[in-house]
């Protein structure tokens, strides 16, 4: 890897496209046969991880299509400091552009984000562990109802109201697989999709097929899947 990134003439994308295509980058986690946890250090088989916190907060604005902005306090503007000049980051969208982990934007962006041990560098180290406040903070934040129900029309309209809005109407198959490739990045399996056609078309009128929906958006953001890296 060392010589390809020197022959590339140090091409970061290139380097970035080895990575990615490499056998060992896309290993599935599905492992056939007997697991030893002694391989790990191998990388015989992909190994799942939960989220960092930047990672959860990036994937949900992502998945419905609901950009914040952001300032980052002590980046936005230009700045020196020991002689070296800061061009300053403006303001920012993803928590994943952040440059430092104690410097992350304020509101319920950061709320949220705090609720999955993001640590600080100096004395409390990042923590990749669940927790019961993680799992309210999916269901009932702020950052993830205000998405889900978000309200406009036209260019403010939320991820949810175009896709529901759209002419001709997306039918409910196309609907939920709209929905599970966005949040979860797969379609759903039989099961998933039988339950999810009896949950949006409950009731008669629009109105209620769009709380369904959220309802059933929301779920997808409660899924195991959408917290693991697989």
């Amino acid at each position: 890897m060392a010589q390809s990134f020197i022959d590339s003439n140090y091409d970061l994308k290139a380097l970035m496209r080895l990575i990615v295509t490499s056998d060992t980058y896309q290993l599935s986690s599905d492992y056939n046969g007997n697991w030893d946890p002694a391989w790990e250090k191998y990388f015989a088989r992909h190994m799942v991880r939960r989220l960092w916190g930047e990672e959860l907060h990036d994937s949900v604005i992502t998945a419905i299509d609901t950009l914040p902005s952001y300032t980052v306090n002590g980046f936005t503007n230009a700045s020196t400091v020991y002689g070296v000049e800061s061009p300053g980051f403006g303001r920012i969208s993803f928590a994943m552009q952040a440059p430092d982990v104690v410097n992350m934007p304020g509101g319920d962006g950061t709320a949220f984000i705090d609720l999955f041990f993001r640590g600080n560098r100096d004395d409390q180290p990042r923590k990749v562990e669940g927790s019961v406040l993680q799992a309210l903070g999916l269901m009932n934040d702020a950052f993830i109802q205000n998405r889900i129900h978000a309200t406009g029309t036209g260019a403010t309209a939320s991820f949810l109201m175009k896709l529901m809005s759209q002419t001709p109407p997306l039918s409910d198959d196309q609907l939920i697989n709209t929905l599970y490739i966005n949040v979860l990045s797969r379609y759903p399996n039989q099961q998933e999709k039988a339950l999810a056609v009896t949950q949006i078309t409950k009731g008669s009128t629009a109105a209620q097929k769009r709380t369904n929906t959220e309802d059933f958006l929301w779920t997808l953001f409660n899924k195991v899947d959408f917290t693991f890296n697989y």
